[in-house]
């Protein structure tokens, strides 16, 4: 498990209002970086909340013979590129989303727009 690709709620309650306790453990597993919270959370549990069925991870605390829910946490949501915010080249009457700037005159591909500024002032003189 990448604990980067998680965030951490600060709580043990879903926010469908569920709390989890040890009850909702599935496997043990253990967590494999160093200094996580000052090494006292060690081990997680994938879990799944019984009311709203959302997936979350159970940071778990050894106490004793057993263990207690400490934190849980979700799956990030990966960040969707909005389709309208890009730079769009048309090539005939084929759009492409690109993130590259062709020039109109001769096809030259630049990285920037400052890049495309900049060759576009050759065809000028």
């Amino acid at each position: 498990m990448d604990i980067k690709d998680y965030k951490i709620k600060r709580t043990t309650i879903c926010e469908c209002g569920h709390e989890f306790t040890i009850k909702d453990f599935v496997e043990l597993n253990r967590i494999n970086e160093h200094g996580f919270y000052s090494n006292q959370v060690q081990h997680y549990s994938p879990a799944i909340c019984p009311e709203c069925k959302k997936e979350v991870i159970l940071l778990l605390k050894q106490k004793g013979q057993t263990y207690v829910v400490v934190d849980i946490a979700t799956k990030k949501e990966e960040k969707r590129k909005d389709i309208f915010t890009e730079p769009i080249s048309t090539i005939g009457d084929i759009k492409e989303i690109s993130n590259e700037f062709i020039c109109p005159q001769c096809k030259k591909v630049c990285k920037n727009q400052l890049g495309l500024n900049a060759h576009m002032r050759t065809h000028n003189n």
